[in-house]
C-alpha cells in the first residue's frame, strides 16, 4: 500500500477489537509513504503487526499515539527510513504478546528518526525476540529483561583548559592550554575545562576525572560546555597528572543526573593536565672537559686549553623537566649572554680564550609548568700555560736508603727527586722506552720502575707536567748490572792440587788456593774477593746461617781480602787458608768466597753486589767405623737362602766389610765374602744372600774398615737353622664318623692327625685343614697332634667334603695330607602326613599315610603322633590319651601308612597327625609336615519341604513340583539327598537314580497316576551320616471324572400333584470324592428361571418345589 505521503488519523478509543490505528494481520504486506497519526485517539498504538511475516514499512511515520508508535508482535518485520515521534510508550515495541509464541524480529534499514528516548524496546529479551541494526544507528541499555535501543548520541570533543591568570572567563577563546596527545602543564591552581557541544533534545554532559592517586569521580555538568575556574582538589592543589573526559546524555527526566536508563554517548578523548607547583631541584655535577678530551674536570680545576671548554652538569630528575638556563663569567670581570639548552651540556670550544685567569658559569632547570630551579654555585675554570721545574737526586732502595750513585744491580729501581714548582701535578720517568708515573709527595717525587731493565747504561728522561698539562723534560744517566762476578779456584794440599771434592788433612796449614775472576758484560768491573772458613753443619753440609757453627774470620777485612780490578782478573800467587785462621780442631769445614763488582747492592745498599762461591770442603778424622746387623737372623729357621744384612758407619767414610760363618759347635770361622764400598760413604749398607753348604745350625759375624784403616768386631748372630726337609703325618682321624661315609653337619665334627719334624720342629700355628681344597682354616697343635673342630655353621646339607690337613715346620717346609672324602648330613629328615579330606566319620574312616626322605643318608624309622584339639592330649594306643606325646608305629619308611586301628573319637574334634622321621646320622627325628581331619559322627538336619504346584486339595496335575530348604550339617556339610514319591510314607532307597546334589532346592516328579502321593527325602553329609526320612503332606491326583449317577425318582412321564417332588439318584464315586451334583430342569413351555437350566446340590437327592407358573411338563 502506497500512502503517497498522506496521513491516517485515528479518532476512536481502544476497545476489545481494535487497539491500533492500523493493524496488519496478513503475511507479505508492504506499507510506504504513510503517516499514522493518533492525535485524536485514546489508548491506541499507531501500527500493530500481529503474528505475520515478510512485512515492510518503507518511509512510514507513526506519531502522537497514547501507546507505542509501532508494535511488532510475534512477527518478522523490516522498516526502512522509519520515523516515530511523540508516542507515549515509545517508538517501536518488539515483543511476544499473551499466547504468542512465534518469533518477533525487527530489521532496521536506512536512516531512522525518533523523538522518543525509547526508540526501540523489547520487554523481555529472554523470549524469541531480536532487533537487527544494519546501519549501527543505535546504542542500548538493558537490565537483563527489558532492553532499550536509542539513537546514538554524538560524542563531545575535549578541547582544553583556561587558567584564571590568563583568561577573564572560563570559556574565553582561544584556550590557554589546548588538549594534546600526552598532557599539558600548569603551576596555577585555578583552571577551567572546555569541550564541544552535542546537538539533540535535552542533552546534558557528564565529566569523568581521574585523580593523581588513581581515584575516579564523576560530575554532572548540566547543559553548558565548560567548568568554572576551580582548584586541583584543594586550596593548595594536589600535584600530579589529572585525566578528564566528557560524554553527553539525554536527560529524560530533566534531573541533571545521568540515570541508568538514559542514553549516553561514547566518552570523549582524554584531556590530561599536570598540576606542578614544585620547582626543579638545584642542578648538580657541574664540570668541564677540554676539547678533544674525555676527562671530566671538576669546578675550580685548571686547563691549558686556549679555547673554550665543554661544559657538563647532571641531568635534571624533575619528571616534568623542560629546559636549562645558562650564564657565564669571564676572567676580566665581564659576563656572557643568557643561554637556554634542552641537554645537560654546552660546547664552548669555538671560543678562543683571551688570557690566563679564572672563568665561571651557572645553570638552573625550568620545568614544563614554568617553575624555575635555583641557580647553581659558580663553577670556575682556571687557565694556566706555564711548565713546572723538578730535579733528580738519586736511587731509593727497598730499605728506604737513598744513594746518590747511579751504578746499581737494582733493575727495577725507584728514582727520587725534588719538586721545584708547586703546581706540578704529574711527573713521568722514561727508561728503556718504558714510561712510569711518579708519585708526588709535597716537595719530593718518586718513580717506581716496575718493568725489569736489562743490564746496560741508559739515559733516563724525566718529564714534569703541571695540573693543566704544561711539561718540561730533563735527563740522568744510569748503569744497571745485575750479574755478580764469579771465580774458579784450584785448591792445594801440601802444595799439590786436590783432585776430589773433599780433602782429609791433619792441619789447616796444609791448604792454599789460586783463582780466576770474571764479570759478565756489560760489567761494572771487578772489586774484591773476601774469603772465610766456616764450620760444617751437623749433616756435613754448608750453610751461611751458622746454627751454632763457627766462622773463623770476618768478611771484607784484611788479611783475608784480595783486591781486584778490571775484568777479568787472575790470582797466581797461592793464598794460605791460614790467612783466615792458623789452626782448627778435628772436624769438617768449608772455605767460602764473596766476589764483588762496583754495582750497589739492592738489598744492602751500603755495599756492592757479590757472588758467593763455595770453595774446598776438608776434614780431620781419627775414629774407627761401627757396624751392626740390621736383619737379625739369630735363633731363626730357614729352608732357603738366608739374607745377611747390615750397615757400617764412619764420619770419614767406610771402605768395606768382611762376612764370616762357623758351625755352632765349631770355633773355626770361614770367610763368606768381602764387600767393598767404592763410594767411601760414611754409611755403607751391605747385604748378602747366603746359602749354607749343608743343613745344620750356624753362627755369623761381620768386620768393617774406614778410610783411616781402623777396623772393628761386630756382635754375632747365633743359632741360625738351615732345614729343607718336610714334616711327616700320621693317619687322619675323624671323630663322629658314620659308616666311614657321613659326618654330622648338625653338630659339626672333629679332625686330628699326628705331625713330626726332626730338625726344626713343627710350627704349631700352621696347622690347617680344608674341606674343599681352596679354603684353609687354622687349628691347634697339642701333644704332637694337629686338632681341628669343624663347626656346624660352615657346613651345608649334602655337601661333598675333600678333607685334607697341612702343617709347616719352623723352617717353613710344608706337608699336606692325602684326601679323605665324606658327605655332610646336616638336615633332619623330612616327612609329610597325607589325609585326603577335612572331615571323616564312622562311615568314612581316614586313610593316614605319607612320605619321608633324607637328602643324604637313608630313612631308618618313621613314627607319628596324633593330637586332638578338644583337650590337647595325644593318642598313646588303643583308646588311651595323655598330655605327653606318644608315638605310633607305621608300616614303611620312605612311603608309610598307619595300620593301627583308630581310637574312639568325638564329634567336632580336630585330630592332627604329625610324622617323625629318623635317618642313619642324626640322633633325633625331623618333625614332618602335619595334616589333620575333623571327626563328624552326627546326622545332618533334613530340609523343610513344600509344593509349589499342589496343596492338600485334589489336583488334576500329574506332576508334583517340590521345593525344599534348610538342610544343614555343622561340620562336614551337606553332600546331597535321596528322595522318592510313594503312595504311603516310606524311606527312600539309596541309589544314583534318586540322588540330588547339595545345591538342589527343587524336584519335579515324573507323571504320576491318580491317587494319594507322598514326597520322601533324607539328607546325607559329606562323611556318610544320613538322616531318617522327612515326608510331605499327602497330595491327591485326580484326572478321572466321577462315575455317572442313575436317576432313581421320579420315573419317566410320572405325574405329581403335590410338592415337594423328590428328585433322587444313585451316588456317584470318585477318587477324590464328590464335590457336587448338577441337576438340569427343562420346561416344556420353554420358560426359564434364574440360573436356568441348572440347580446344584451336594447330596444325591433334591426336593423339587415348582412355582405355580412352573406347572406342566419338565425334563429332569
Amino acid at each position: 500500500m502506497d500512502g503517497n505521503s498522506h496521513s491516517v488519523y485515528s479518532t476512536f478509543t481502544k476497545n476489545g477489537v481494535n487497539n491500533a490505528a492500523i493493524a496488519i494481520a496478513h503475511d507479505d504486506v508492504t506499507i510506504k509513504n504513510l503517516t499514522a497519526d493518533g492525535i485524536g485517539s485514546t489508548n491506541l498504538h499507531g501500527i500493530n503487526i500481529y503474528v505475520v511475516k515478510n512485512i515492510l514499512l518503507d518511509n512510514v511515520v507513526s506519531q502522537n499515539n497514547d501507546n507505542a508508535g509501532i508494535v511488532v508482535n510475534g512477527s518478522i518485520v523490516t522498516v526502512n527510513n522509519v520515523t516515530t515521534s511523540n508516542n507515549t510508550w515509545g517508538g517501536i515495541n518488539v515483543d511476544l504478546g499473551v499466547g504468542v509464541t512465534s518469533e518477533a524480529k525487527l530489521t532496521v534499514l536506512g536512516t531512522s528518526h525518533h523523538s522518543e528516548f525509547k526508540a526501540i524496546w523489547m520487554d523481555d529479551v529472554r523470549k524469541l525476540v531480536s532487533v537487527v541494526d544494519t546501519a549501527g544507528q543505535y546504542d542500548s541499555i538493558d537490565n537483563g529483561f527489558e532492553k532499550i535501543l536509542y539513537l546514538k548520541i554524538g560524542t563531545p570533543i575535549n578541547l582544553g583548559w583556561n587558567v584564571a591568570s590568563k583568561s577573564l572567563t572560563p570559556n574565553e577563546t582561544p584556550l590557554d592550554l589546548a588538549c594534546s596527545t600526552g598532557t599539558v602543564y600548569t603551576n596555577e591552581n585555578s583552571v577551567a575545562q572546555n569541550w564541544s557541544s552535542v546537538s539533540g533534545l535535552n542533552v546534558k554532559y557528564q565529566r569523568e576525572v581521574t585523580f593523581p592517586t588513581g581515584g575516579i569521580s564523576y560530575f554532572n555538568a548540566g547543559s553548558i560546555t565548560n567548568t568554572p575556574f576551580a582548584t586541583f582538589g584543594s586550596s593548595t592543589g594536589i600535584e600530579g597528572l589529572w585525566k578528564t573526559r566528557v560524554r553527553a546524555y539525554v536527560d529524560i527526566n530533566s534531573n541533571n543526573t545521568l540515570d541508568s536508563y538514559e542514553g549516553r554517548s561514547q566518552w570523549s578523548n582524554s584531556c590530561n593536565i599536570t598540576f606542578d607547583k614544585t620547582a626543579p631541584v638545584k642542578s648538580t655535577g657541574l664540570g668541564f672537559s677540554d676539547k678533544g678530551s674525555t676527562e671530566v674536570k671538576m669546578c675550580g680545576a685548571k686547563t691549558s686549553s686556549h679555547v673554550g671548554a665543554i661544559i657538563h652538569w647532571d641531568a635534571s630528575t624533575d619528571v616534568n623537566f623542560d629546559h636549562y638556563e645558562y650564564r657565564s663569567f669571564n676572567a676580566d670581570g665581564s659576563t656572557g649572554p643568557l643561554r637556554t639548552f634542552t641537554t645537560n651540556s654546552f660546547d664552548a670550544s669555538w671560543w678562543t680564550v683571551p688570557m690566563e685567569g679564572t672563568y665561571g658559569f651557572q645553570v638552573r632547570a625550568i620545568d614544563k609548568a614554568g617553575n624555575a630551579g635555583e641557580w647553581t654555585d659558580t663553577c670556575n675554570i682556571v687557565e694556566d700555560w706555564t711548565a713546572p721545574d723538578v730535579t733528580t737526586t738519586g736511587i731509593k732502595y727497598p730499605n728506604s736508603t737513598v744513594v746518590n750513585k747511579f751504578i746499581t744491580n737494582y733493575n727495577t729501581p725507584t728514582i727520587v727527586g725534588e719538586v721545584i714548582s708547586t703546581d706540578t701535578s704529574d711527573i713521568t720517568l722514561t727508561i728503556n722506552s718504558v714510561t712510569y708515573n711518579a708519585v708526588i709527595n709535597g716537595s719530593t717525587w718518586e718513580a717506581n720502575v716496575t718493568n725489569i731493565v736489562p743490564d746496560g747504561t741508559y739515559d733516563m728522561q724525566i718529564v714534569a707536567t703541571d695540573d693543566v698539562g704544561n711539561s718540561k723534560t730533563t735527563t740522568q744517566s744510569i748503569t744497571i748490572d745485575t750479574n755478580a762476578p764469579t771465580a774458579t779456584y784450584i785448591h792445594y794440599k801440601n802444595g799439590s792440587a786436590v783432585l776430589g771434592a773433599q780433602a782429609f788433612v791433619q792441619s789447616v796449614s796444609q791448604l792454599s788456593f789460586t783463582g780466576t775472576y770474571t764479570d759478565s758484560t756489560p760489567s761494572s768491573e771487578l772489586y774484591w774477593d773476601s774469603f772465610v772458613i766456616f764450620q760444617a753443619q751437623d749433616n756435613g753440609s754448608f750453610a751461611f746461617s751458622q746454627n751454632g757453627k763457627q766462622a773463623y774470620c770476618s768478611w771484607r777485612q784484611n788479611p783475608n781480602l784480595v783486591e781486584l780490578s778490571g775484568n777479568p782478573f787472575t790470582l797466581t800467587t797461592q793464598r794460605q787458608f791460614t790467612d783466615c785462621v792458623s789452626t782448627l780442631p778435628e772436624g769438617t769445614y768449608y772455605m767460602t768466597h764473596q766476589v764483588y763488582d762496583n754495582a750497589t747492592r739492592k738489598d744492602i745498599p751500603t755495599i756492592n753486589q757479590f757472588r758467593d762461591v763455595l770453595g774446598l770442603k776438608f776434614t780431620v778424622d781419627t775414629t774407627a767405623p761401627v757396624s751392626q746387623f740390621t736383619q737379625n737372623q739369630a735363633n731363626t729357621y730357614h729352608n732357603s737362602s738366608i739374607l745377611l744384612q747390615g750397615v757400617s758407619n764412619d764420619v770419614n767414610g767406610v771402605t768395606g766389610v768382611n762376612l764370616y760363618y762357623k758351625n755352632t759347635n765349631s770355633s773355626n770361622w770361614i770367610l763368606i765374602e768381602t764387600q767393598t764400598n767404592t763410594s767411601n760413604s760414611s754409611t755403607f749398607n751391605w747385604s748378602k744372600t747366603w746359602t749354607p753348604p749343608y743343613q745344620g745350625t750356624f753362627d755369623v759375624k761381620a768386620e768393617a774398615t774406614d778410610q783411616a784403616g781402623n777396623t772393628e768386631h761386630s756382635p754375632r748372630m747365633n743359632r741360625i737353622v738351615y732345614d729343607t726337609t718336610r714334616p711327616t703325618f700320621g693317619n687322619i682321624n675323624i671323630e663322629e664318623d658314620y659308616l666311614s661315609r657321613y659326618v654330622n653337619g648338625y653338630y659339626g665334627f672333629t679332625i686330628s692327625v699326628r705331625a713330626d719334624d726332626s730338625l726344626s720342629g713343627i710350627k704349631g700355628s700352621t696347622c690347617e685343614y680344608t674341606l674343599n681344597g681352596t679354603t684353609w682354616t687354622p687349628g691347634m697343635f697339642m701333644n704332637d697332634k694337629c686338632r681341628f673342630g669343624v663347626p656346624s655353621f660352615i657346613l651345608y646339607d649334602n655337601q661333598s667334603l675333600d678333607i685334607r690337613v697341612r702343617v709347616n715346620d719352623k723352617a717353613g717346609n710344608t706337608k699336606t695330607s692325602t684326601v679323605v672324602e665324606r658327605k655332610v648330613d646336616k638336615a633332619l629328615p623330612q616327612s609329610e602326613a597325607m589325609i585326603a579330606n577335612e572331615y571323616y566319620g564312622p562311615n568314612s574312616l581316614p586313610f593316614i599315610h605319607g612320605t619321608a626322605s633324607d637328602t643324604v643318608s637313608r630313612i631308618s624309622d618313621v613314627k607319628l603322633t596324633m593330637r586332638r584339639s578338644s583337650d590337647g592330649k595325644y593318642w598313646t594306643g588303643n583308646s588311651s590319651w595323655t598330655y605327653l606325646p606318644g608315638t605310633q608305629d607305621v608300616l614303611g619308611t620312605s612311603h608309610w601308612v598307619l595300620t593301627n586301628s583308630l581310637p574312639s573319637m568325638s564329634n567336632g574334634v580336630q585330630y592332627t597327625v604329625t610324622p617323625l622321621a629318623w635317618d642313619h646320622v642324626q640322633d633325633f627325628p625331623g618333625i614332618g609336615i602335619a595334616d589333620s581331619f575333623i571327626w563328624d559322627n552326627e546326622d545332618p538336619i533334613d530340609p523343610a519341604v513344600s509344593s509349589t504346584s499342589h496343596t492338600s486339595a485334589p489336583n488334576r496335575d500329574r506332576t508334583i513340583d517340590m521345593v525344599f530348604s534348610g538342610a544343614n550339617d555343622e561340620l562336614s556339610g551337606v553332600a546331597g539327598y535321596f528322595y522318592s514319591f510313594t503312595h504311603a510314607p516310606e524311606t527312600p532307597s539309596i541309589g544314583f537314580f534318586n540322588w540330588l546334589p547339595a545345591d538342589a532346592t527343587h524336584i519335579t516328579s515324573r507323571s504320576l497316576s491318580d491317587g494319594t502321593w507322598y514326597f520322601n527325602i533324607r539328607t546325607v553329609d559329606k562323611v556318610g551320616n544320613i538322616t531318617s526320612t522327612t515326608h510331605s503332606i499327602p497330595f491327591i491326583i485326580d484326572t478321572t471324572a466321577p462315575t455317572t449317577p442313575s436317576i432313581v425318582s421320579p420315573t419317566s412321564e410320572q405325574y405329581f400333584k403335590s410338592t415337594p417332588i423328590l428328585n433322587d439318584w444313585t451316588n456317584a464315586t470318585d477318587v477324590s470324592g464328590i464335590a457336587s451334583y448338577k441337576v438340569e430342569y427343562v420346561y416344556d413351555d420353554g420358560h426359564t428361571f434364574p440360573g436356568a437350566p441348572y440347580r446344584t446340590t451336594t447330596a444325591s437327592q433334591r426336593n423339587h418345589i415348582p412355582n405355580s407358573n412352573e406347572q406342566g411338563g419338565v425334563s429332569f
